[in-house]
């Protein structure tokens, strides 16, 4: 049902109205190309549409929206807005999720040239016409709260405390800021998160605040990024700090704009990696000309004996540039993941050219990372060669060598797959030692010796990769350290069927005591990712379990099994 007057004497209409909207299929009326239905009563009485300093109240009361099949329910909304003599009074609630009080002397249109014209004093926009009136002001604040909304819409977000925002804006100054106790969205927590903006000594400055970021092993205290706004160029100023407030990492960058539209950025003095701190050559310069392509210029960064550049030839646009990195500690990058827990280690470093002249970029690079080390397993020394001769194709020669290990793999990734592939490679494992991925397995494998060795082909896409070949054990050892069962496997075969998975013919597993388990089947996937099954387990007298309340607190306990037991389906959850 619908009530409404419609007032048109004045120059701006005058609207009184009072509808129940039982339903309101947008996308029936062609307005939306999804599904979105609104019911709801609103009542409003505006005594002046002028969209400028509008002049009434408008309510929503009881909206339900519906959209892709869900139905989300909302408090009530109001907007009262009493302008007087040119001077806003606006005070707006969105459903107790958003409460906003305007006030000043400024038409609503004008609200975003008033914020460009502040900005555009420090650094332009592009593609804007700022036209803010010559005498204004406005003074914006409000809140943000949790509602229960949020659980249908963002699941993962948390309840949080109040957020609170402002804006002070007139000719002579701009002031905004917001603060935000604390934020939990799945497993990120933000914890006092505030962001400040005012012009001070012909800047526009900035600072954003963190006491605290957390992500899984990630995390970070007292944190910032803070710069300024002028004579067209942006200045940043990152600093990341531990538990104990000592600066762990800090990063500041220059951004400015020639009169070409390049856009150029310079690294600034006080980088900081892991604690240590970096030199930067001063007359460093990264030039990005949109179409034109890009240059760098005298990009050093050196500490002790690492160093990172980059150069191109000269200035030009899209120049062949070259990269030098030697000795860079892996450490620099992992510790600002995990502080407590060493992911990777190891010496990095790259030859490597780029040449962006011709139709596609051009790589020709040597890579090597000297003795890598991963999640507390020395691996060896891996090398790369990778390049390209067309827009296409990558080819890549890597091996990896040391702790037991002597593997390579050579071959093509194709862009555009070639006979239906976009991989065409042949890993050969002279040697893979099982204890040096022991670390990979996040401690489920432990005391493991011995190695594989064999040949596969490998094929297929990145997504569905079809590999060939056959790996066998040589005095292969290891102890699943959930449940601390010792397995032996002296001299046996893996095939990997092309397109199938990997397939076991009589594969001997014995115990610590000699006594036997067999496996014959299939292990199928398609990805290498999901599996199922298709096998028999044979054993007698085979301990299967071994394990004492300091290998497992639920389940200790000494276990043999004798079986002849066919498994099937998948392998998470098989029939037996």
């Amino acid at each position: 049902t619908m009530q409404a007057v419609f007032n048109f004497r004045n120059e701006y209409p005058a609207v009184t109205a009072d509808m129940a909207i039982d339903l309101l299929d947008l996308q029936a009326l062609k307005f939306m190309d999804t599904e979105l239905k609104f019911t709801g009563d609103v009542y409003a009485d505006v005594l002046s549409t002028n969209p400028n300093y509008p002049n009434g109240l408008l309510s929503v009361r009881s909206p339900f929206l519906t959209s892709n099949g869900k139905t989300y329910m909302f408090d009530s909304v109001y907007i009262n807005s009493t302008p007087e003599d040119s001077i806003q009074h606006i005070d707006v609630n969105v459903a107790n999720i958003v409460n906003a009080k305007l006030t000043g002397k400024i038409p609503l249109l004008q609200m975003g040239n008033a914020l460009l014209a502040h900005v555009n004093q420090y650094y332009t926009l592009s593609d804007t016409v700022s036209n803010a009136p010559l005498a204004y002001d406005m003074n914006l604040s409000g809140t943000l709260a949790y509602h229960r909304l949020f659980r249908q819409v963002v699941p993962e977000l948390r309840p949080f405390d109040t957020v609170r925002f402002y804006s002070i804006i007139n000719p002579g100054a701009l002031n905004i800021g917001i603060t935000a106790p604390r934020i939990r969205y799945g497993t990120m927590s933000l914890d006092t998160f505030s962001f400040s903006a005012i012009e001070q000594d012909r800047s526009l400055v900035y600072v954003a605040g963190l006491n605290r970021f957390a992500q899984g092993s990630i995390q970070f205290y007292n944190s910032s990024l803070s710069g300024y706004l002028r004579n067209d160029s942006i200045a940043s100023f990152l600093n990341l700090t531990d538990r104990e407030g000592v600066d762990q990492f800090g990063l500041g960058v220059v951004t400015a704009i020639t009169p070409q539209n390049d856009i150029v950025l310079q690294l600034q003095r006080g980088l900081k990696l892991n604690y240590d701190d970096w030199a930067v050559d001063p007359n460093n310069s990264i030039v990005l000309g949109g179409p034109k392509g890009l240059f760098i210029r005298n990009l050093s960064l050196t500490q002790g004996d690492q160093l990172i550049s980059a150069n191109s030839r000269d200035t030009s646009y899209n120049s062949p540039l070259h990269v030098d990195i030697r000795n860079f500690s892996l450490l620099n990058l992992t510790k600002m993941i995990s502080k407590d827990t060493i992911l990777a280690d190891g010496r990095l470093f790259v030859n490597g050219d780029l040449d962006m002249r011709d139709s596609f970029p051009r790589i020709t690079s040597n890579i090597r990372i000297d003795s890598l080390y991963v999640m507390g397993s020395d691996l060896g020394d891996l090398g790369a060669e990778v390049h390209n001769e067309n827009a296409y194709s990558y080819s890549a020669n890597a091996t990896l060598k040391g702790h037991g290990n002597d593997l390579s793999i050579v071959g093509t990734y194709f862009m555009k797959p070639v006979n239906n592939n976009e991989l065409d490679f042949k890993a050969t494992f002279n040697a893979f030692s099982l204890k040096s991925i022991e670390g990979l397995t996040f401690g489920n494998l432990r005391n493991s010796s011995g190695v594989l060795r064999g040949d596969l082909d490998i094929k297929g896409t990145v997504a569905s990769p079809s590999i060939s070949g056959q790996l066998k054990t040589d005095s292969l050892k290891t102890t699943l350290a959930m449940f601390n069962t010792y397995m032996s496997m002296p001299s046996e075969t893996i095939r990997f069927n092309e397109g199938k998975g990997l397939y076991f013919d009589r594969f001997k597993i014995y115990d610590q005591y000699g006594k036997l388990a067999t496996l014959t089947g299939s292990l199928n996937t398609k990805n290498f990712t999901e599996y199922t099954l298709d096998m028999t387990l044979k054993a007698n007298e085979w301990q299967a379990m071994n394990s004492t309340s300091k290998d497992n607190e639920s389940i200790y306990v000494k276990m043999f099994i004798s079986a002849d037991l066919a498994l099937h389906g998948n392998m998470t959850a098989p029939a037996i």
